[in-house]
């Protein structure tokens, strides 16, 4: 598992200007820390179909509880796989499998991320 900070919600990931879609500062951001995570991590390419299997980590309160504020679990995932394009595999469209669960609170909040090939061996 590979922690990366806490991806913008899909609503602060795009901006729409002049009639375009475009990636917000905040989502070029953390694509690029994300990438350099997880290339850092020894992440390789992979072929074929994967599962991402993703555990979000909601902020904590300075007691060490869960902040009751939190991105939305499915709200994740389009900022998630579009960071790892080109990363975890060479397009999002080999995600054929999505797991995910809300995990332990950390301060700043974080999502885990596991990326596997979902290849039959011979």
């Amino acid at each position: 598992m590979i922690m990366l900070p806490m991806p913008p919600s899909n609503n602060r990931y795009y901006r729409h200007f002049r009639g375009i879609t475009v990636l917000s500062k905040e989502g070029t951001a953390f694509k690029t820390e994300a990438a350099w995570r997880c290339k850092s991590a020894g992440m390789k390419l992979l072929d074929g179909e994967v599962e991402l299997y993703a555990i979000l980590h909601p902020r904590s309160n300075k007691d060490g509880s869960a902040s009751k504020v939190r991105v939305d679990l499915d709200n994740i995932f389009k900022p998630l796989c579009d960071c790892l394009n080109g990363v975890a595999y060479t397009d999002d469209k080999q995600i054929t499998r999505l797991i995910a669960e809300i995990g332990e609170p950390i301060h700043g909040g974080a999502v885990s991320v596991q990326v596997r090939s979902l290849k039959k061996e011979a």
